[in-house]
């Protein structure tokens, strides 16, 4: 046991009271598991870069993609767009699978709903003739590959940037889409509803979504959401109370598909992600904010010069202790110390404005 006691010094002529901190350092939460290790895009778009190792380094293991940002649009735009869009899934699925990691589709993206572009909805004005044809095709495609994915079946429906119709739309939509992927792979994952805002009782959107799932027997082998910003350990206990109160039952780690915006993507907020993440026992896949595009390579090599360190060190191998310890030295290197924010639904416009500045206006996921 070892106990830091630390005067606070009076800015004024009162003297704040002392604070102490007791760490047991005899108490271990166990064997680091690498939760925070996966991410949405970052990868060039012929699956090339980065090299191999900034991926080994951290145990990387999840990949989030669909080829977003490359072209005008996808299927919904014309089967040519789409099928830029499906060369470049491809090409990072397999890339995932050689470095051993699990590939998360995103088929919002090869339809075209980037929030970069613009086209219709599936089941517009009650037709979904198109989007039946698009989910055929993209079943056909993974089948043709012999694809072992996870699918996220649509980004952020809880927004208005990836999905501009009704919440009673996307469920019609949810129910299709999940019906025809489970016929064909009844062993793959189904991943959702990866919305923008957390679980919580008070989250109409999310409790709506329960409610749907569990009465037509259409609910996600995972569920998902994005903590941007959020706190993973605070929005499980919630999804896990929020799911009971459905009558509904988890057996896998939640996904929070999306974490850290790009003001908590520095050595601080990355350490401060892969303790809550580790704590929280989710999957946690950081996204690639930082850069120009999806396909940006740099944010996820470069991320500490971005924060204004001088000398940003790469983390090694050998555990997750030693990669919060590089993150933390890399703190000490910056000048201002990095803020952890935690979920706040007034923050969702500064996360936005943060997305759109850092890509020139142009947000995709």
């Amino acid at each position: 046991m070892a106990t830091l006691a630390a005067s606070l010094l009076p800015a004024t002529a009162s003297h704040a009271a002392d604070t102490s901190v007791t760490v047991d350092f005899a108490t271990s939460g166990g064997a680091p598991t690498y939760h925070a290790s996966g991410t949405i895009y970052g990868m060039a778009p012929d699956g090339s870069l980065p090299q191999d190792h900034f991926f080994k380094d951290i145990k990387w293991h999840f990949m989030r993609a669909g080829g977003a940002q490359l072209n005008s649009g996808g299927y919904a735009t014309s089967l040519a767009d789409y099928q830029t869009r499906w060369n470049s899934t491809l090409a990072q699925y397999e890339r995932t699978v050689a470095l051993g990691g699990t590939f998360v589709l995103l088929p919002h993206d090869l339809w075209g709903a980037d929030g970069t572009t613009s086209q219709g909805w599936p089941g517009d004005n009650g037709t979904w003739t198109q989007f039946d044809n698009f989910v055929t095709q993209l079943i056909s495609d993974v089948k043709a590959n012999n694809m072992t994915v996870q699918r996220d079946l649509w980004n952020e429906p809880d927004g208005s940037n990836f999905w501009g119709a009704s919440q009673s739309q996307y469920l019609q939509m949810w129910s299709r889409f999940y019906a025809k992927v489970r016929a064909a792979f009844p062993n793959q994952l189904i991943v959702g509803p990866s919305t923008a805002s957390q679980p919580n009782t008070s989250n109409t959107w999310w409790t709506t979504y329960l409610s749907y799932v569990k009465a037509n027997n259409v609910a996600p082998d995972i569920y998902s959401w994005h903590d941007e910003p959020g706190d993973p350990v605070t929005d499980v206990g919630r999804a896990n109370s929020t799911l009971t109160a459905a009558g509904l039952t988890n057996s896998r780690p939640y996904q929070i598909n999306e974490y850290a915006t790009l003001s908590m993507q520095s050595p601080g907020g990355g350490a401060w992600f892969i303790g809550r993440l580790e704590r929280a026992g989710a999957d946690g896949l950081r996204g690639n904010w930082g850069g120009g595009s999806c396909a940006d390579t740099t944010t996820m090599i470069e991320r500490s010069r971005q924060a204004g360190c001088s000398a940003p060190h790469r983390p090694r191998s050998g555990g997750a202790h030693r990669i919060l310890r590089h993150a933390l030295r890399d703190a000490r290197n910056c000048g201002p110390r990095h803020r952890c924010l935690t979920g706040s639904r007034a923050r969702q416009g500064r996360r936005a404005r943060e997305r759109g500045r850092s890509w020139d206006g142009a947000r995709a996921a």
